[in-house]
């Protein structure tokens, strides 16, 4: 009696060949190392992705980010390059329908600080937050060890600015509007 071993393996390999997921390549680009991704959504649709890359060393104690923003296609729209110290991650990238928001934190400094891009990501804002609570210090220093987790700490106001929930010293939640330029 055969064993219908080979059929199966046949079946699997030809089923793993014949997926069609989406992926791209940066050109020029030798080594770099993802710091973080996620989606853009808009009005719960998936409006594109940004990826935030550690691509070089500036000096000791900066390292130069690139910041890329793809449509729902994985075709790049824009990039640009952001100089910032070396313990800075990225919490969290969304969209508001017409500024994209993205928020950083810095480990070392411990502190929030949000940049906002136009469609063509020209920096329109800045806004940074002290982090004074030690269980949101925590939060954000754990997302530095995960580089692919986007977390929800940045919601989106559709065309006027973005809301940040975060926590006190004492624990109690708190919301932090920035507006959009």
């Amino acid at each position: 009696m055969k064993r219908p071993f080979p059929l199966l393996l046949l079946c699997f390999t030809m089923a793993g060949l014949s997926t069609d997921a989406q992926n791209f390549s940066k050109t020029g680009v030798l080594k770099v190392s993802m710091r973080n991704s996620g989606p853009l959504m808009q009005n719960e649709k998936v409006r594109g992705y940004y990826y935030f890359y550690r691509v070089e060393k500036q000096d000791r104690k900066n390292d130069n980010y690139l910041l890329s923003i793809h449509d729902e296609n994985l075709r790049q729209v824009n990039s640009v390059t952001i100089t910032r110290p070396t313990s800075y991650i990225l919490v969290d990238g969304v969209f508001n329908g017409s500024v994209f928001g993205f928020m950083f934190f810095d480990t070392r400094g411990e502190t929030l600080e949000l940049l906002t891009y136009d469609k063509s990501l020209k920096q329109v804002g800045q806004a940074f937050n002290k982090v004074e609570n030690r269980f949101a210090k925590m939060t954000y220093s754990m997302l530095a060890q995960q580089p692919e987790s986007s977390q929800a700490f940045l919601v989106p106001i559709e065309n006027k600015g973005f809301i940040h929930y975060g926590f006190t010293e004492k624990g109690c939640a708190f919301v932090f509007k920035y507006p959009a330029k």
